[in-house]
């Protein structure tokens, strides 16, 4: 689950439209002036919630819009706070930031300085540099990310990405950075929810670039599981990472798939490592030997699966 908020304007719709080529234009969020409202959307089977933070002059308290965000944390892996360029007025984003940070210190929150193209009229996203670039507007951008990095010390922030989405996903005359906003996102979120992650993303248009990302994935999961101490119980764990691995690169290379599918390849994995399991878990028993042959062993039968499947 993403939560992207960001006071109104920031553009957080056209990111969503960006990432996931979801083409929203008008999400409907009540101003906050109005009520505490949130939109929640479900896009590709990625559940998503806006949320517009209270801005300067609006009558909606601080603390109101903290209560209605407690809610939500909970059920979010990732949290994107979008600000838009070059907005200043960020005291109440610092407040809020800080309050979630005191709720549940271990939520990553990713803040995408957004609508770095406002810059200049003759914006041009393949040669824009802000970080070594000599031109005024790459300054301008330099010195607002600056400003960010300082206003936003104290809050615990995974990262701050200058970006630019344009008005829609297909305008990709506008759009900067966001393979970069992609991959941070994709490192930020549980293992478990990357490679979904990865099926729905639309910046990555290599297929196999997707898949390599996923079997590396996977096989790392499976890895971590092989490695702990639990004869025969890591068994269907590491089985359920290879089932969600081969999902997912059939997502990925748009294979026709049905739920009498997913039980035969459920079934198909399982036969396809039941030796190499079967071994492993015998050396299980064996104090600190046998969980390193059971890591070996897990994360090779994992990559071979991703393998032949992605073949």
């Amino acid at each position: 689950v993403l939560t992207i908020c960001g006071q109104t304007g920031a553009g957080k719709s056209s990111l969503i439209n960006a990432l996931m080529q979801a083409n929203i234009q008008n999400v409907g969020i009540t101003p906050t002036t109005q009520e505490n409202a949130t939109v929640s959307l479900a896009l590709e089977g990625v559940p998503v919630y806006l949320m517009d933070t209270p801005g300067i002059g609006e009558a909606r308290s601080d603390e109101a819009y903290v209560e209605n965000l407690k809610t939500i944390l909970p059920q979010t892996d990732l949290l994107l706070w979008v600000v838009g360029f070059d907005n200043r007025a960020l005291d109440r984003d610092v407040k809020v930031l800080q309050e979630i940070h005191a709720i549940d210190s271990s939520k990553p929150v990713l803040l995408l300085a957004n609508a770095v193209d406002r810059v200049a009229r003759d914006f041009d996203a393949k040669t824009f540099d802000p970080e070594k670039g000599t031109h005024e507007a790459e300054e301008r951008v330099r010195t607002w990310i600056a400003f960010l990095h300082e206003t936003f010390a104290d809050c615990h922030l995974a990262s701050i990405i200058p970006c630019s989405a344009g008005e829609s996903f297909d305008d990709t005359a506008h759009q900067y950075n966001l393979s970069y906003v992609s991959n941070a996102i994709e490192n930020l979120l549980p293992q478990a929810m990357r490679m979904r992650w990865l099926c729905f993303e639309r910046i990555t248009t290599n297929r196999d670039e997707k898949a390599n990302k996923m079997i590396l994935g996977a096989t790392a999961t499976a890895g971590a599981i092989g490695l702990l101490p639990l004869p025969i119980a890591d068994m269907p764990f590491i089985v359920a990472t290879q089932v969600a691995l081969i999902l997912s690169l059939c997502s990925v290379y748009g294979r026709a798939f049905t739920a009498d599918a997913a039980k035969s390849l459920s079934l198909a994995a399982l036969s396809a490592v039941a030796g190499p399991l079967a071994f492993q878990t015998i050396t299980k028993f064996v104090p600190g030997f046998g969980s390193l042959v059971g890591m070996g062993v897990a994360s090779g039968c994992t990559y071979a699966v991703g393998k032949v499947t992605q073949t």
